[in-house]
């Protein structure tokens, strides 16, 4: 019962992480952000890599986790963030793992 109920899980990380990831691959400025989500952009994974556009549920904003990183973005960024929509400072990896652990609890 254990084993399926994890199969289940990564089935459904993983769709969930397709999401995120096609969120990623539009343009700024490209792509509408649908109801009831958000854009949001994190850095790279290195200091010369742009900035990647994620589109999430807008759910996640009530979110303990996904609210650390808002706090983390307000004490970063203040209120002047540079892509001109919120930035979330973070790498792209660290934003997936945080997003996996939010569809897993």
């Amino acid at each position: 019962m254990g084993m399926a109920i994890t199969i289940i899980r990564l089935h459904t990380i993983a769709g969930q992480a397709r999401e995120v990831l096609a969120g990623a691959r539009r343009r700024r400025g490209g792509g509408e952000v649908r109801k009831g989500h958000v854009a949001v952009y994190v850095v790279g994974e290195r200091p010369e890599e742009k900035k990647q556009r994620f589109v999430v549920p807008i759910w996640y904003l009530k979110h303990p986790l996904f609210q650390r990183l808002l706090r983390l973005a307000e004490e970063e960024y203040e209120f002047h963030h540079p892509m001109g929509g919120l930035t979330l400072p973070c790498t792209p990896s660290a934003f997936l793992a945080v997003t996996s652990a939010i569809h897993c609890q």
